[in-house]
């Protein structure tokens, strides 16, 4: 009888850490958040206007040769703009947090 008992004990000691660890492992993931969220980040804006740019044009006399006339149109950059969205984040009250009674189960 007292073998039994041992082993029994002994089952329901293993079990107990069994639970105890599988409870720990999953306690962050039913813990409520108590920080605020990080602000989302606007990428820059960047406009370019695009660049032309003509054929050279070569005017001959018969006799007389003309140079190569390039023109070249003036590129023009944008300054980079960075907007942020404003934050609608609400203070969260801790103590009232960690005080509170939780329950398993949906939300009503």
């Amino acid at each position: 009888m007292g073998r039994i008992s041992l082993k029994l004990v002994g089952i329901i000691f293993v079990l107990f850490l069994g639970f105890l660890l599988a409870a720990r492992a999953a306690e962050p993931a039913v813990r409520p958040v108590l920080y605020e969220a990080r602000p989302e980040r606007a990428l820059p804006t960047t406009t370019v206007a695009p660049t032309t740019t003509a054929a050279p044009t070569t005017t001959a006399a018969p006799t007389t040769t003309v140079a190569p006339t390039t023109t070249v149109a003036p590129t023009t950059t944008v300054a980079p703009t960075t907007t942020v969205a404003p934050t609608t984040t609400i203070p969260i009250d801790e103590v009232a947090v960690l005080s509170a009674s939780y329950k398993w189960g949906p939300n009503n």
